[in-house]
């Protein structure tokens, strides 16, 4: 890997800045076992090392946002406290001996996180295709869901090879292990493909929980219900546009029988969406209206009216 950057400037961390970003005691440091000296100079190093971490992860960022389906991309470096903090626990957790923490740049696979945005949960697959074909990773996604989430979305993950990971945290996304070359070093970053409802949800749980408050019931109440909201959003969001593709077809000009087999085929899709949003919220009954339960003529007519 490039040589750490002379030219960035840096400072020391501190134990009161560390304890205050992370939750961590002295206790847990002196517990870990790792000198203080120690810790200091990772946080140099990274610090120096950051700026070539974030160019390390652009080659990925920049063909992610070649796919048609990603509606944004972002990345950045793990925060320094954070980093230290990350290691402390790992040494606790039995995860990381204090001989590898030296080695921490290829340990850590988390020290570059990136995004990819996406509208409807249906499209991920089509994502996934095209990271399949054009960003190296290793290992198989990881698709981390609520205990409530409908069948119909586990089996879409399972089915493309992801490994199903609940938690009922209310977290929702899909991770991938990126392979990045940073110099002559092989990295591992994080890439995340979620809904835009989904990053909302994150955004706001990492600014009021992360990263030592997750556990505090205050708070997870919370973050809990918003959790569910943009949940429920997802679902409603693919129902309605499974709606607006059966009113497209039926402002459509193609043979009858074609058109009615067509809307057919999308009620049963959108019965099932229903079904969800039902599951997921009970007070949702309004939303059973047509077009999921309309005959297609009807459908037709009820457009074409709307559209004089």
């Amino acid at each position: 890997m490039s040589a750490p950057d002379p030219n960035v400037v840096t400072h020391n961390i501190t134990k009161a800045r560390l304890f205050g970003s992370t939750g961590l005691t002295q206790a847990k440091l002196t517990r870990s076992g790792l000198g203080w000296v120690r810790l200091q100079e990772v946080y140099q190093d990274y610090l120096q090392r950051k700026p070539f971490l974030s160019a390390a992860a652009q080659s990925a960022v920049n063909t992610l946002q070649l796919c048609p389906l990603i509606q944004a991309v972002s990345h950045r470096p793990k925060d320094p406290e954070h980093l230290v903090g990350k290691i402390i626990r790992l040494v606790l957790e039995k995860k990381m001996t204090r001989a590898q923490v030296a080695q921490y740049l290829t340990r850590i696979t988390d020290l570059i996180g990136m995004r990819g945005l996406i509208l409807f949960k249906e499209d991920w697959p089509e994502v996934h295709a095209f990271i399949q074909k054009n960003i190296p990773y290793q290992g198989q996604p990881r698709a981390i869901v609520h205990p409530n989430d409908p069948d119909d979305i586990l089996k879409m993950y399972s089915t493309n090879g992801c490994v199903i990971d609940v938690r009922p945290s209310g977290y929702r996304s899909v991770h991938y292990d990126i392979c990045l070359k940073c110099g002559n070093i092989d990295l591992i970053g994080e890439l995340q493909v979620r809904t835009l409802f989904e990053q909302a949800w994150g955004e706001i749980s990492h600014k009021v929980e992360y990263p030592y408050l997750t556990g505090v019931p205050f708070l997870r109440r919370f973050t809990g219900v918003l959790s569910e909201m943009s949940g429920y959003a997802d679902l409603v969001a693919s129902a309605a546009r499974t709606a607006s593709e059966i009113a497209k077809i039926a402002r459509a000009r193609m043979p009858q029988a074609i058109r009615t087999r067509r809307i057919r085929e999308l009620q049963l899709v959108l019965n099932r969406q229903l079904e969800g949003i039902l599951t997921s919220n009970p007070s949702a009954h309004r939303l059973m209206i047509n077009p999921a339960h309309a005959p297609p003529e009807v459908l037709q007519a009820e457009t074409r009216q709307q559209i004089r």
